[in-house]
């Protein structure tokens, strides 16, 4: 008698069971979100057991407890994205308006330097214009003396 063959069993590895607790992005707790499913509605809703936050999105069919934590991540690194850069584009026209101000003041103070140069010069030319007619009253003043001495 021959005995009949038999198929073996093709064993498949168990798929990992995915998280429906996760930790929190905002206040650092472990295992404190939960997300439940509204099927009927097509809405999930996401809540932290520590600090209270809830984030309601709508759901596809395909979607997953995981698939709709990343998305709430994704929406918080977005609107912090969207609010930092606003923050960097004032901080930006401050900046450029500081420099303006900065170019302004060094304007001013080279229009002052220059002023006090030529004021200086003006004064230096009168000084001299003054010491030469000092030189030449001087010198009048000593022909007259010798003048009177003889």
């Amino acid at each position: 008698m021959v005995k009949k063959k038999t198929r073996r069993k093709v064993v498949k590895p168990p798929q990992p069971k995915l998280d429906t607790v996760f930790s929190c992005y905002k206040c650092g707790h472990k295992k404190t979100i939960e997300v439940k499913f509204n099927r009927k509605e097509k809405s999930a809703i996401l809540r932290c057991k520590a600090c209270g936050l809830k984030y309601e999105t709508k759901i596809r069919p395909a979607d997953a407890y995981i698939d709709i934590y990343y998305r709430w991540i994704d929406d918080i690194e977005e609107k912090e994205k969207k609010k930092g850069s606003d923050e960097e584009s004032q901080e930006q026209e401050s900046e450029q308006e500081k420099e303006y101000d900065n170019k302004d003041l060094e304007e001013k103070e080279e229009a002052e330097d220059e002023s006090e140069k030529s004021n200086k010069e003006e004064n230096s030319e009168n000084d001299n214009d003054n010491d030469d007619d000092e030189d030449k009253e001087d010198k009048y003043d000593d022909s007259e003396k010798d003048k009177d001495d003889e």
